[in-house]
């Protein structure tokens, strides 16, 4: 009895290391050539990583340029920029980074309704045929990574923390996408209900647990984005409507300057832009 609590525990102790390094592998091999050198992703991510080089030169989202959605993703980005330089390599690995995360808090959250292996088998075939499909580190999977988490702390048992830490969640989500926090609160809000029926739940707790989830993903969220709330409104992005002020090149096909329509770059130009990354 002995051997085999020690066999598990051993079991335990490789086996998620070995799950991470065999979905970095994958991810990997799908990112870089056999030679070391990285792919260059034209996917929608290119958006994101050409703001958080604009915010590395010393822009500012919302002020010197126009995003439509918050920006986590752009900050994912620069803090990588920061830390290992604007390389294009980077950009991938943000791809494997992202991959891996979801990838580790899908087993968590499988292994809390079916077995080990079984929650092997859907982080494997999630990574490979959804998130290896497109692999494209945009803001919808930060949102969903967020929102998975939230969901993974709430399996166990829904106490006052765990509620709490789940809106705090949320909110980090509505970060990076605006939708996927709200739609994971009204579905976290309609599975307390669900409690209530199903375990005969007092609605009172009921309640209570929605206000802390409420309130944990409002100040969240509220407190990430209040850096950003002045220069949103201060520069034309209030009720008087949309500032014309922004540039979005090279990759909308437009370009707006002052109300001024320009075409959008060439190739020679587009090179020239890319030339101001380090060449790996």
């Amino acid at each position: 009895m002995i051997e085999k609590n020690w066999d598990s525990r051993w079991s335990n102790v490789w086996f998620q290391p070995l799950l991470l390094g065999m979905a970095s592998l994958y991810l990997y091999l799908n990112s870089f050539t056999l030679s070391n050198l990285p792919y260059l992703r034209r996917g929608d991510q290119t958006f994101f990583w050409e703001y958080a080089l604009r915010m590395l030169q010393g822009e500012h989202v919302y002020r010197d340029f126009f995003q439509f959605t918050p920006p986590g993703s752009d900050l994912f980005y620069l803090a990588l920029f920061r830390i290992f330089g604007p390389k294009i390599w980077v950009t991938d690995l943000a791809i494997i980074i992202l991959g891996v995360a979801i990838c580790r808090v899908c087993f968590e959250a499988a292994s809390q309704i079916m077995d080990r292996s079984w929650a092997v088998l859907s982080a494997a075939l999630y990574l490979v045929f959804v998130y290896g499909r497109i692999l494209d580190a945009t803001h919808h999977w930060f949102g969903l990574f967020a929102v998975v988490c939230a969901i993974r702390i709430l399996l166990p048992e829904r106490t006052v923390l765990r509620v709490a830490s789940a809106g705090v969640l949320l909110g980090v989500a509505s970060f990076f996408t605006q939708t996927s926090g709200i739609a994971g609160l009204l579905g976290l809000f309609s599975a307390l209900i669900w409690e209530h029926f199903c375990r005969n739940k007092a609605w009172r707790s009921i309640i209570k647990l929605q206000i802390i989830l409420a309130m944990s993903f409002v100040l969240a969220w509220g407190a990430a984005s209040a850096y950003f709330v002045p220069s949103q409104v201060g520069k034309g992005f209030g009720i008087s409507g949309l500032s014309t002020r922004y540039t979005t090149w090279p990759t909308h096909p437009r370009c707006f300057h002052s109300g001024q329509v320009q075409d959008r770059p060439g190739p020679a130009q587009f090179n020239l832009f890319l030339s101001s990354l380090s060449r790996y």
